[in-house]
């Protein structure tokens, strides 16, 4: 090995100023490799150099630019002058190419119909408002809110909560739900069904009880950290079934997928709205819902009406309907 010490005063890399100099083929010797201290390079290789070879070494470090540090500005904070102070503040809006999204606060999700299906001409915002009337002959009362892929996509940020007359052990749970992947069993019976999940028949196709209603309401659960589904599927090779090993599974009901508003305690009066804060902004699935519900964990005990209102801040890809 032959140690060269050499000068750069300009800015460098030495893993690229290394990855330059076993690039040239007229370098013979192998760069094994390169330390530095303030603007002296130590560079070491397997044997000694030419003199032709030195000269193109020499070349190469004056020559020599480092790749510019590339950023992604959607991940940087925003940043407003006002006067001579700079002041930073993150932001969860989200940065899509080619979509334009719009903070909103609701309290309510769209327009559904009659069997709660959702429906393209239904208004935006003009679903259930998501008020809690608890009365004391029905200690467990959910609200509903859909949104319909047509009216655009769909981000969850924060929540806010406030409710009059909690008795004790009240609280108030929110989480998201897929929905039911609809089944017929006329034709193509090409799946089973075994407490409520949905698998490829064993037989092979034919063979089973039931087959898809609706290839657009296909509903696929994420299993990302198990790998226990019954399902893979990609842009490429489509949905394929899998032995208790796959990404997703399917179900013929609605399932609770997550909860990120938790039994939060309620009790007396909270007359305000008070925030759940949140620090991420997640898209909201074609075909998810959110399901807010009101509850006692002691249904002896309730025994006084109340109520609680809630209000998502979500962003909208549009709101206006084309």
């Amino acid at each position: 090995m032959t140690i060269y010490n050499k000068v750069k005063t300009e800015d460098f890399d030495v893993s690229e100023l290394q990855a330059e100099i076993n690039a040239d083929a007229t370098i013979v010797p192998s760069c094994l490799s390169i330390t530095s201290s303030g603007d002296n390079l130590a560079i070491d290789f397997a044997s000694d150099l030419s003199g032709a070879e030195e000269t193109q070494l020499d070349v190469l470090i004056t020559a020599h630019v480092p790749t510019p540090e590339s950023i992604d500005v959607t991940q940087l904070p925003f940043s407003d002058i006002d006067g001579n102070k700079l002041a930073v503040h993150p932001s969860y809006k989200p940065h899509v190419a080619g979509i334009t999204t719009y903070a909103v606060w609701t309290g309510a999700g769209d327009e559904v119909d009659d069997d709660s299906n959702l429906v393209d001409d239904g208004e935006i915002g003009g679903g259930p408002l998501l008020h809690l009337d608890c009365t004391t002959d029905d200690s467990d009362v959910e609200v509903l809110a859909k949104f319909h892929p047509g009216n655009g996509r769909i981000w969850l940020h924060e929540a806010y909560i406030k409710f009059f007359n909690a008795p004790e052990k009240a609280y108030i749970s929110g989480g998201i739900v897929s929905m039911a992947t609809p089944l017929q069993t006329s034709v193509n019976l090409d799946l089973e069904v075994t407490d409520n999940v949905i698998t490829y028949a064993a037989g092979g196709p034919g063979t089973g009880t039931h087959g898809f209603a609706d290839p657009n309401k296909i509903v696929l659960v994420p299993r990302t950290f198990s790998h226990d589904g019954n399902w893979n599927y990609d842009a490429t090779n489509g949905l394929a079934p899998a032995a208790g090993d796959g990404e997703f599974k399917m179900y013929n009901i609605d399932k609770v997928v997550h909860r990120f508003v938790n039994r939060i305690p309620c009790f007396d009066n909270n007359s305000t709205y008070f925030s759940i804060t949140s620090d991420e902004t997640t898209e909201l699935p074609v075909n998810y819902y959110v399901r807010v519900c009101a509850k006692t964990t002691d249904g002896s005990n309730f025994t006084q009406d109340w109520h609680a209102s809630v209000i998502l801040e979500i962003y909208r890809q549009r709101t206006i309907n084309d």
